[in-house]
């Protein structure tokens, strides 16, 4: 009978070890996903807006498109341009 328990008691212990295990292998992929937006490069960032590089810089300097930059490189992160686009947007309920 004690053996019966035992066996019992390390069975519901590896299930819920492989649980706790497969747990937070799903939350670390949802943080990972949330924490590490892609950057675009100012080409790429152009081309999304459909603009020139040369008018996106003009933006850029004008303060209408926030970036940021990585020792000497530019790059943009598409939610902080969306919620710049979406705040100037003239169907934007006020």
């Amino acid at each position: 009978m004690a053996n019966a328990v035992a066996a019992v008691a390390a069975t519901i212990s590896e299930i819920i070890t492989e649980n706790l295990r497969r747990s937070a292998t799903v939350l670390e992929h949802k943080i990972g996903t949330k924490t590490l937006e892609a950057v675009l490069t100012t080409q790429q960032m152009a081309e999304h807006l459909q603009v020139t590089k040369r008018t996106l810089a003009n933006w850029m300097s004008k303060g209408y498109v926030p970036y940021f930059k990585i020792g000497g490189v530019v790059r943009f992160r598409m939610s902080d341009v969306q919620r710049v686009c979406d705040g100037n947007s003239r169907n934007a309920e006020r």
